[in-house]
Protein backbone atom coordinates (compact mmCIF):
# COMPACT_ATOMS: atom_id res chain seq x y z
CA UNK A 1 0.00 0.00 0.00
CA UNK A 2 2.98 2.29 0.61
CA UNK A 3 4.09 1.81 -3.01
CA UNK A 4 0.58 2.68 -4.17
CA UNK A 5 0.89 6.06 -2.48
CA UNK A 6 4.53 6.57 -3.47
CA UNK A 7 3.92 5.84 -7.17
CA UNK A 8 0.58 7.67 -7.15
CA UNK A 9 -1.43 4.71 -8.40
CA UNK A 10 -5.14 5.54 -8.57
CA UNK A 11 -6.60 2.03 -8.72
CA UNK A 12 -5.20 -1.47 -8.23
CA UNK A 13 -7.04 -4.62 -9.34
CA UNK A 14 -6.13 -7.57 -7.11
CA UNK A 15 -6.85 -11.26 -7.62
CA UNK A 16 -6.88 -14.34 -5.38
CA UNK A 17 -7.30 -12.00 -2.41
CA UNK A 18 -9.13 -14.43 -0.09
CA UNK A 19 -10.36 -11.43 1.90
CA UNK A 20 -13.25 -11.65 4.33
CA UNK A 21 -15.38 -8.61 5.14
CA UNK A 22 -13.55 -8.39 8.47
CA UNK A 23 -10.16 -8.42 6.71
CA UNK A 24 -11.27 -5.60 4.43
CA UNK A 25 -12.36 -3.40 7.35
CA UNK A 26 -9.08 -4.00 9.20
CA UNK A 27 -7.00 -3.01 6.15
CA UNK A 28 -9.07 0.12 5.57
CA UNK A 29 -8.77 1.08 9.22
CA UNK A 30 -4.97 0.75 9.05
CA UNK A 31 -4.79 2.61 5.70
CA UNK A 32 -7.20 5.53 5.93
CA UNK A 33 -6.26 6.84 2.48
CA UNK A 34 -7.49 3.63 0.80
CA UNK A 35 -10.91 2.19 -0.04
CA UNK A 36 -11.34 -1.51 -0.87
CA UNK A 37 -14.15 -2.83 -3.04
CA UNK A 38 -14.00 -6.58 -2.44
CA UNK A 39 -15.47 -9.58 -4.21
CA UNK A 40 -14.86 -12.32 -1.61
CA UNK A 41 -15.43 -16.04 -1.95
CA UNK A 42 -15.17 -17.97 1.34
CA UNK A 43 -11.37 -17.80 1.58
CA UNK A 44 -11.07 -19.09 -1.98
CA UNK A 45 -10.20 -16.99 -5.01
CA UNK A 46 -11.54 -13.44 -4.58
CA UNK A 47 -10.92 -10.15 -6.36
CA UNK A 48 -10.68 -6.58 -5.08
CA UNK A 49 -10.26 -3.03 -6.30
CA UNK A 50 -8.12 -0.77 -4.11
CA UNK A 51 -8.81 2.95 -4.61
CA UNK A 52 -6.34 5.66 -3.63
CA UNK A 53 -8.34 8.50 -2.03
CA UNK A 54 -5.44 10.92 -2.55
CA UNK A 55 -6.05 10.69 -6.32
CA UNK A 56 -9.67 9.61 -6.73
CA UNK A 57 -11.47 12.34 -4.82
CA UNK A 58 -15.12 12.91 -3.85
CA UNK A 59 -16.98 14.89 -1.21
CA UNK A 60 -19.85 12.61 -0.09
CA UNK A 61 -20.61 8.90 -0.21
CA UNK A 62 -23.45 9.58 -2.63
CA UNK A 63 -21.07 11.37 -5.01
CA UNK A 64 -18.24 8.88 -5.12
CA UNK A 65 -17.09 8.59 -8.75
CA UNK A 66 -17.33 4.82 -9.17
CA UNK A 67 -19.74 1.92 -9.06
CA UNK A 68 -18.65 -1.60 -8.09
CA UNK A 69 -20.55 -4.64 -9.30
CA UNK A 70 -19.84 -8.33 -8.64
CA UNK A 71 -20.40 -10.27 -11.87
CA UNK A 72 -19.28 -13.67 -10.59
CA UNK A 73 -18.58 -14.32 -6.94
CA UNK A 74 -14.86 -14.42 -6.21
CA UNK A 75 -13.90 -14.39 -9.90
CA UNK A 76 -15.20 -11.40 -11.89
CA UNK A 77 -16.01 -7.87 -10.73
CA UNK A 78 -16.57 -4.61 -12.55
CA UNK A 79 -15.81 -1.02 -11.61
CA UNK A 80 -17.18 1.91 -13.58
CA UNK A 81 -15.01 4.91 -12.78
CA UNK A 82 -15.90 8.45 -13.78
CA UNK A 83 -12.64 9.65 -15.25
CA UNK A 84 -12.36 13.14 -16.68
CA UNK A 85 -15.05 13.39 -19.38
CA UNK A 86 -15.79 9.68 -19.81
CA UNK A 87 -16.56 6.49 -17.88
CA UNK A 88 -13.77 3.92 -17.67
CA UNK A 89 -14.97 0.34 -17.17
CA UNK A 90 -12.41 -1.90 -15.42
CA UNK A 91 -13.15 -5.62 -15.28
CA UNK A 92 -11.17 -7.57 -12.69
CA UNK A 93 -10.73 -11.29 -13.47
CA UNK A 94 -9.42 -14.22 -11.49
CA UNK A 95 -9.34 -17.33 -13.67
CA UNK A 96 -9.15 -20.61 -11.69
CA UNK A 97 -6.63 -23.36 -12.38
CA UNK A 98 -8.79 -26.25 -13.60
CA UNK A 99 -9.65 -26.57 -17.28
CA UNK A 100 -13.40 -26.85 -16.69
CA UNK A 101 -13.49 -23.76 -14.45
CA UNK A 102 -11.46 -21.78 -16.98
CA UNK A 103 -13.83 -22.74 -19.78
CA UNK A 104 -16.84 -21.76 -17.67
CA UNK A 105 -15.35 -18.41 -16.66
CA UNK A 106 -14.41 -17.52 -20.26
CA UNK A 107 -17.98 -18.25 -21.35
CA UNK A 108 -19.42 -16.19 -18.48
CA UNK A 109 -17.12 -13.27 -19.26
CA UNK A 110 -18.12 -13.45 -22.93
CA UNK A 111 -21.76 -13.14 -21.91
CA UNK A 112 -21.09 -10.17 -19.60
CA UNK A 113 -19.22 -8.35 -22.37
CA UNK A 114 -21.99 -8.99 -24.89
CA UNK A 115 -24.49 -7.38 -22.52
CA UNK A 116 -22.45 -4.19 -22.20
CA UNK A 117 -23.76 -1.15 -24.03
CA UNK A 118 -20.60 0.93 -23.60
CA UNK A 119 -17.83 -0.95 -25.40
CA UNK A 120 -15.18 1.69 -26.09
CA UNK A 121 -13.50 2.42 -22.76
CA UNK A 122 -13.03 -1.08 -21.37
CA UNK A 123 -9.97 -2.38 -19.54
CA UNK A 124 -9.72 -6.02 -18.42
CA UNK A 125 -7.06 -6.86 -15.83
CA UNK A 126 -6.42 -10.11 -14.09
CA UNK A 127 -4.66 -13.32 -13.22
CA UNK A 128 -5.68 -15.48 -16.19
CA UNK A 129 -3.75 -18.67 -15.38
CA UNK A 130 -3.55 -18.99 -19.16
CA UNK A 131 -1.16 -17.95 -21.92
CA UNK A 132 -2.08 -17.54 -25.58
CA UNK A 133 1.43 -16.81 -26.85
CA UNK A 134 4.37 -19.22 -26.53
CA UNK A 135 6.64 -16.26 -25.71
CA UNK A 136 4.76 -15.91 -22.43
CA UNK A 137 5.95 -19.19 -20.94
CA UNK A 138 9.39 -20.70 -20.40
CA UNK A 139 9.83 -23.48 -21.46
CA UNK A 140 7.54 -22.32 -24.31
CA UNK A 141 4.17 -24.02 -24.76
CA UNK A 142 0.53 -23.01 -25.04
CA UNK A 143 -2.41 -23.99 -22.90
CA UNK A 144 -5.24 -26.21 -24.10
CA UNK A 145 -6.13 -25.20 -27.67
CA UNK A 146 -9.86 -24.99 -26.91
CA UNK A 147 -9.24 -22.52 -24.06
CA UNK A 148 -6.83 -20.46 -26.15
CA UNK A 149 -9.32 -20.31 -29.03
CA UNK A 150 -12.15 -19.32 -26.68
CA UNK A 151 -10.13 -16.51 -25.14
CA UNK A 152 -8.84 -15.32 -28.52
CA UNK A 153 -12.46 -15.15 -29.70
CA UNK A 154 -13.24 -12.76 -26.81
CA UNK A 155 -10.27 -10.58 -27.78
CA UNK A 156 -11.40 -10.46 -31.42
CA UNK A 157 -15.08 -9.91 -30.68
CA UNK A 158 -14.41 -7.02 -28.28
CA UNK A 159 -11.39 -5.58 -30.11
CA UNK A 160 -9.16 -6.15 -27.08
CA UNK A 161 -5.40 -5.59 -27.13
CA UNK A 162 -2.76 -7.03 -24.79
CA UNK A 163 -1.01 -3.68 -24.40
CA UNK A 164 2.22 -4.93 -22.84
CA UNK A 165 2.77 -7.48 -25.62
CA UNK A 166 1.97 -4.90 -28.29
CA UNK A 167 4.63 -2.53 -26.95
CA UNK A 168 7.17 -5.25 -26.09
CA UNK A 169 6.63 -7.37 -29.18
CA UNK A 170 9.63 -9.71 -28.85
CA UNK A 171 10.47 -9.28 -25.18
CA UNK A 172 10.28 -12.04 -22.61
CA UNK A 173 9.31 -11.00 -19.11
CA UNK A 174 7.23 -13.02 -16.69
CA UNK A 175 4.84 -12.34 -13.83
CA UNK A 176 4.74 -15.72 -12.09
CA UNK A 177 7.22 -18.49 -11.29
CA UNK A 178 6.13 -22.08 -10.89
CA UNK A 179 8.42 -24.88 -9.78
CA UNK A 180 9.39 -25.73 -13.35
CA UNK A 181 8.33 -22.75 -15.47
CA UNK A 182 8.03 -18.98 -15.81
CA UNK A 183 4.78 -17.45 -17.07
CA UNK A 184 3.21 -14.12 -17.99
CA UNK A 185 -0.28 -14.97 -16.79
CA UNK A 186 -1.06 -11.53 -15.30
CA UNK A 187 -2.11 -9.17 -18.08
CA UNK A 188 -4.05 -6.00 -18.86
CA UNK A 189 -6.19 -5.72 -21.98
CA UNK A 190 -7.77 -2.56 -23.36
CA UNK A 191 -10.05 -1.90 -26.28
CA UNK A 192 -8.31 -0.58 -29.36
CA UNK A 193 -10.28 2.64 -28.87
CA UNK A 194 -8.90 3.16 -25.33
CA UNK A 195 -5.38 2.11 -26.31
CA UNK A 196 -4.58 5.56 -27.68
CA UNK A 197 -4.86 6.94 -24.13
CA UNK A 198 -2.61 4.27 -22.58
CA UNK A 199 1.13 4.51 -22.07
CA UNK A 200 4.02 3.16 -20.01
CA UNK A 201 3.07 -0.53 -19.96
CA UNK A 202 5.31 -2.18 -17.39
CA UNK A 203 5.88 -5.31 -15.34
CA UNK A 204 7.27 -4.25 -11.97
CA UNK A 205 8.57 -5.82 -8.78
CA UNK A 206 6.01 -7.14 -6.32
CA UNK A 207 7.93 -5.50 -3.43
CA UNK A 208 7.59 -8.74 -1.48
CA UNK A 209 3.81 -8.47 -1.05
CA UNK A 210 2.84 -11.15 -3.58
CA UNK A 211 4.18 -14.14 -5.51
CA UNK A 212 3.10 -12.40 -8.75
CA UNK A 213 4.82 -9.42 -10.35
CA UNK A 214 2.77 -6.24 -10.85
CA UNK A 215 1.50 -5.17 -14.28
CA UNK A 216 0.88 -1.43 -14.69
CA UNK A 217 -0.38 1.03 -17.29
CA UNK A 218 -1.00 4.78 -17.21
CA UNK A 219 -4.26 6.06 -18.70
CA UNK A 220 -4.49 9.66 -19.87
CA UNK A 221 -7.60 11.77 -20.02
CA UNK A 222 -9.42 11.96 -23.34
CA UNK A 223 -8.12 14.43 -25.93
CA UNK A 224 -4.89 15.21 -24.08
CA UNK A 225 -1.36 15.02 -25.40
CA UNK A 226 1.34 13.07 -23.62
CA UNK A 227 4.16 15.28 -22.40
CA UNK A 228 7.32 13.28 -21.85
CA UNK A 229 10.23 13.99 -19.55
CA UNK A 230 11.53 16.70 -21.88
CA UNK A 231 15.09 17.54 -22.80
CA UNK A 232 17.87 17.91 -20.24
CA UNK A 233 19.50 21.32 -20.16
CA UNK A 234 22.12 23.13 -18.11
CA UNK A 235 20.82 25.31 -15.35
CA UNK A 236 21.43 29.05 -15.55
CA UNK A 237 23.53 28.86 -12.37
CA UNK A 238 26.01 26.46 -13.99
CA UNK A 239 26.22 28.52 -17.19
CA UNK A 240 27.21 31.60 -15.15
CA UNK A 241 29.59 29.75 -12.80
CA UNK A 242 33.11 31.25 -13.37
CA UNK A 243 35.04 27.92 -13.42
CA UNK A 244 32.60 26.59 -16.00
CA UNK A 245 32.79 29.78 -18.10
CA UNK A 246 36.63 29.73 -18.05
CA UNK A 247 36.76 26.05 -18.98
CA UNK A 248 34.35 26.49 -21.91
CA UNK A 249 36.22 29.59 -23.14
CA UNK A 250 39.50 27.64 -23.08
CA UNK A 251 38.01 24.71 -25.03
CA UNK A 252 36.50 27.02 -27.62
CA UNK A 253 39.81 28.86 -28.13
CA UNK A 254 41.63 25.53 -28.51
CA UNK A 255 39.09 24.39 -31.08
CA UNK A 256 39.32 27.70 -32.97
CA UNK A 257 43.13 27.45 -33.12
CA UNK A 258 42.96 23.85 -34.41
CA UNK A 259 40.48 24.85 -37.11
CA UNK A 260 42.65 27.83 -38.14
CA UNK A 261 45.76 25.61 -38.30
CA UNK A 262 43.94 23.05 -40.43
CA UNK A 263 42.70 25.79 -42.77
CA UNK A 264 46.25 27.23 -43.16
CA UNK A 265 47.64 23.79 -44.09
CA UNK A 266 44.92 23.36 -46.74
CA UNK A 267 45.81 26.78 -48.28
CA UNK A 268 49.54 25.96 -48.39
CA UNK A 269 48.81 22.76 -50.33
Amino acid sequence: MTQMRHKRIAVIALQETKLSEKDTKIIEKENLELIIESNPSNRKAGTAFVINKDIVKWDTEENKPWKHEILEKGKIAKMQLEYSDYTLTIINVYMPNTQSEKAELIENLRTHLENKQERDNILIAGDFNLVTNEQDRLPPHLDDTRLVDSWTAIETKNDLIDGWRLIHENKRQFTYKQSNSLERIDRIYTTRYLLKNCLEWTIESNYGISNHQIVTVKIMKQNTSHIGKGLWKLSEEIIKWPPYVNRVRKLLLEMANKMKLKKDKMINI
